[in-house]
């Protein structure tokens, strides 16, 4: 396992009234089952000493199913500066910007034609029916020092205690809902496989991320739409 310093950089950007909202693409309503959309082999993203979390969360989201691409860090290193280049922040990668929003993410991904477009959402239960019938989806979220270590003894459980050290963007790639022995999603992180969580991934409880999606007002969840 490598030293490596958990670093974030997601960014919230100001509300845009084009946004799409993820509920107008949802082909059916769903909240019960499992379902996981990564698969063996997938590229071990890891965005190290930068702030890149955006990116690399989009990178993870869009090497799972249903796209199944086959980006590596390289390309999530270069579309996250060149976010910062077109970005709602002033700077950028090269003088001193740390982290960018997701939507200025997903922009860069659509112009280098990797996604069509992409919607947001607020809401728990939408993104679990979106997990459930249609694919991953990102979100960000804030971060804190709770959430920096999971234990294989907690079930690799983490949970939004302790103190807030920064806003966060990461995958979700899973789901399991409604069967009747608890609730949770599964996220995947952009800190290298060997250096965090279960093969780079951790469980969050529903209560856990209702707390992160829904309390605070700048979290949002964002998917890849057709």
């Amino acid at each position: 396992m490598e030293d490596y310093p958990r670093t974030l950089g997601w960014q919230p950007g100001p509300v845009d009234e084009r946004d799409y909202e993820l509920t107008s693409f949802l082909p059916r309503p769903s909240l019960e089952g499992q379902k996981a959309w990564g698969w063996g082999g997938m590229p071990d993203l890891n965005q190290r000493r930068e702030g890149a979390c955006t990116s690399f969360a989009i990178g993870n989201s869009v090497n799972c199913e249903p796209r199944r691409q086959n980006i590596g860090s390289e390309y999530c290193f270069d579309a996250y500066h060149s976010t910062t280049e077109h970005d709602e922040f002033p700077d950028d990668w090269s003088t001193g910007q740390t982290g960018t929003s997701l939507r200025s993410a997903m922009k860069e991904w659509r112009r280098r034609d990797v996604i069509r477009s992409f919607a947001f959402s607020y809401s728990v239960e939408e993104v679990v029916s979106w997990l459930l019938t249609t694919g991953p989806v990102c979100i960000g979220v804030e971060w804190w020092t709770g959430m920096d270590d999971p234990a294989e003894e907690n079930s690799w459980f983490i949970e939004p205690t302790g103190s807030v050290r920064g806003r966060h963007a990461i995958c979700v790639p899973r789901v399991h809902w409604g069967m009747g022995d608890g609730n949770w999603v599964v996220v995947l992180n952009s800190w290298g496989r060997e250096n965090w969580g279960n093969n780079g991934r951790a469980r969050i409880s529903e209560d856990s991320f209702r707390t992160l999606l829904e309390g605070d007002q700048y979290a949002t969840a964002i998917a890849a739409v057709d």
